[in-house]
């Protein structure tokens, strides 16, 4: 097992250390209020309120959408910038967010350095059809990287997926041929950072789709990577998203696909199992996963806080709503023994709609995690979103016209979203992003995107956020195990952490990992890391973002 050497903040003391917040909270505060004051009396109550506008999110921009908004501190100032993706070869270059700490945001995309290139670019030929998005550190410097999948035309154009090197300071520099991307024809569909082999490096799976082989680029340490697909077992899988988390906690990363296949029927929901030797194997049937197809955003989280992670899919085509019920969607319970047990109904989750994106998050801290659905509609009429509240008994209710987010118009094609705590005020943000991104100019092909901020009026639950920092383990602390235990209520929570967002949609973010403790005001942590390190911390007082170095509490 390799030991990584802390970085200089490391070395500085930073662990157990609460991160700095400087929030204008008067402008914030502000901003709400206005709000509230346009939309009238009645919105008072709703937890979320559309910010776009003043927070200065490009909210009218009209563009094709490919993923989730992805969420990532890449200047290192404790806040958290967001990245939403466009796609299309004749789309605009994407929005890059600079959070400026006191609630607004600066799009930087013209001079941060995530543009692309051209078609006819010897080293980095270029389709500009960007899809599938994912930000972690790569080399273990502690500034993060963005990797980029894009489409090839259907196969008819050699280009090369993206690797834009952060700097820390918010630029970027593409070394997708140094590090080893590949020049190919394949069709990309979304960007995962995992260490699947527990040796402390972040790897990166690449789930193409069509007839395109998927690549699992193997990290050697050494600022290079070697595509091992073909030989874990991962190469010809058909689908366009994957998601990845410890289902039968075993210390390793399994991989769930879903999607887009080029196929007729699409290629149906798979499981496969990490084996620990760098291999995989299909697991769906035994660990009872049904045939079901037209599979979207996969969001893994423990809802029930069993300590056993579950999964919910969403489902959905490009245009139409089929009459036949084959969007519904699915929540597949986990009993802790390798297999799972749907309990879609059962919960009050299912939808029979055009559903796509589908993340967890406990937006009201109360210590249960919530879920929404963005809709996209029948073309794209009838196109309420969901927030599922969790009732703490297996049970949900839809609370989103109550909250603010059924976002009901009958225009918006809502597609992808990501929770993020933007303003670091302990509650749960949301990002979402409209428009399909087929290429039939259907009416629903572009979009905006539009960000709400959780006001929760008169919510006093308390908050924990905790930044991982691995040392042994890959430093982002992908695939770490966090077991949290509150008193007064005595209640116990469990979260892998996967990177955030809440889910996938072809997209990961890199975020703290986020509970909520009730009226619990102080709570002991445990960590169980990729490289079985077990750290113990207690005594933790709530409302912070708490820096947990791996192996501190054995020094």
């Amino acid at each position: 097992m390799k030991t990584r050497t802390p970085d200089s903040s490391e070395r500085e003391g930073r662990s157990l250390r609460p991160m700095k917040k400087c929030v204008n909270l008067s402008l914030i505060s502000a901003i709400a209020t206005m709000l509230v004051l346009m939309t009238g009396a009645g919105s008072q109550a709703q937890s979320f309120a559309d910010v776009s506008d003043a927070a200065g999110i490009d909210g009218a921009s009209l563009n094709k959408s490919w993923g989730s908004p992805v969420w990532g501190d890449v200047n290192n100032d404790g806040f958290l910038e967001v990245m939403v993706s466009t796609h299309g070869v004749n789309g605009q270059r994407p929005f890059i967010y600079l959070n400026n700490g006191n609630g607004t945001f600066t799009n930087i995309a013209a001079t941060c350095g995530i543009t692309p290139t051209s078609a006819h670019d010897p080293v980095n030929p270029d389709t500009k059809d960007w899809h599938g998005w994912a930000i972690g550190d790569l080399e273990g410097d502690g500034n993060l990287d963005v990797a980029i999948v894009e489409g090839a035309k259907e196969n008819d154009f050699i280009k090369r997926d993206k690797l834009f090197k952060g700097a820390g300071n918010a630029t970027f520099t593409n070394v997708a041929d140094s590090i080893g991307f590949e020049l190919n024809e394949n069709t990309g569909g979304s960007a995962f950072w995992v260490d699947f082999n527990n040796d402390g490096n972040l790897d990166l799976f690449v789930k193409n789709w069509t007839t395109s082989l998927n690549r699992l680029y193997q990290n050697n340490g050494n600022g290079t990577l070697t595509d091992v697909a073909a030989s874990a077992g991962l190469a010809d899988v058909r689908g366009s998203n994957s998601a990845w988390a410890d289902y039968d906690n075993d210390g390793y990363m399994d991989v769930m696909t879903t999607g887009l296949g080029g196929l007729i029927p699409e290629p149906p929901d798979a499981l496969f199992h990490n084996n620990g030797n760098g291999t995989f194997t299909d697991v769906t049937a035994s660990a009872g996963i049904p045939v079901r197809t037209i599979g979207r955003g996969i969001a893994w989280g423990d809802y029930n806080n069993d300590g056993n992670i579950d999964v919910y899919i969403a489902r959905g085509e490009s245009g139409m709503i089929p009459p036949d019920g084959s969007t519904k969607t699915s929540l597949y319970r986990n009993n802790g023994n390798g297999t799972f047990t749907e309990v879609t109904d059962q919960a009050g989750v299912g939808i029979i709609a055009n559903t796509w994106a589908a993340i967890w998050g406990d937006y009201d801290n109360d210590g249960f995690l919530d879920l929404f659905v963005a809709n996209s509609g029948d073309n794209p009429n009838n196109n309420p979103c969901f927030l599922f509240h969790n009732n703490g008994n297996g049970t949900f209710t839809n609370v989103a016209a109550t909250e603010g987010l059924q976002l009901q118009d009958n225009t918006s094609a809502h597609k992808g979203a990501s929770w993020g705590d933007y303003d670091n005020d302990g509650f749960l943000d949301l990002m979402i992003k409209n428009g399909v991104g087929t290429e039939g100019g259907n009416g629903a092909d572009k979009g905006t995107h539009r960000l709400y901020r959780n006001t929760h009026p008169g919510n006093t639950n308390q908050w924990l956020e905790i930044k991982l920092v691995g040392r042994q383990s890959n430093l982002n602390g992908i695939g770490a195990k966090l077991k949290l235990i509150t008193s007064n209520p005595t209640r116990t929570q469990w979260r892998q952490n996967d990177g955030g967002g809440g889910g996938s949609l072809y997209s990961q973010s890199c975020e703290p990992v986020h509970f909520g403790l009730g009226q619990a005001t102080n709570a002991k942590l445990q960590i169980t890391w990729p490289s079985g390190v077990v750290d113990n911390i207690r005594g933790i007082q709530a409302n912070q973002t708490l820096t947990v170095t791996e192996g501190q509490s054995s020094q």
